[in-house]
């Protein structure tokens, strides 16, 4: 036995949070959809304030991912993606997604 012990409480403390990227399976369906109209993971990533890793691990890349996987599967469970579309992805999304395509179109010099 050892004379010194580990200080166990501290560890605890000062133990690494799961960050959580605070999508919901309704957010990951909304991610999901919009790509498959041609938005861009960079564009999702603005509007949803999250990293683009975060977009494709936890909507698209359903190979690698549970939370991918559960997004396409709800997708084709409730009928397809032009059947979910108007469940899941909001007036406010799709202003976001346009107000971004403006400015990416704007500072192009389009």
């Amino acid at each position: 036995m050892n004379s010194i012990e580990l200080n166990v409480g501290a560890i605890e403390r000062l133990r690494r949070k799961k960050r959580g990227d605070g999508l919901s399976l309704e957010d990951r369906v909304a991610l999901n959809l919009l790509w498959r109209r041609g938005v861009r993971a960079t564009i999702l990533a603005k509007i949803f304030n999250i990293s683009k890793n975060t977009v494709y691990y936890t909507a698209l890349s359903s190979r690698h991912s549970v939370a991918a996987k559960e997004a396409h599967e709800k997708i084709e469970r409730e009928g397809g993606p032009d059947i979910v579309w108007r469940r899941y992805v909001t007036d406010d999304m799709i202003r976001r997604v346009n107000a971004e395509l403006k400015a990416i179109e704007q500072g192009k010099g389009a």
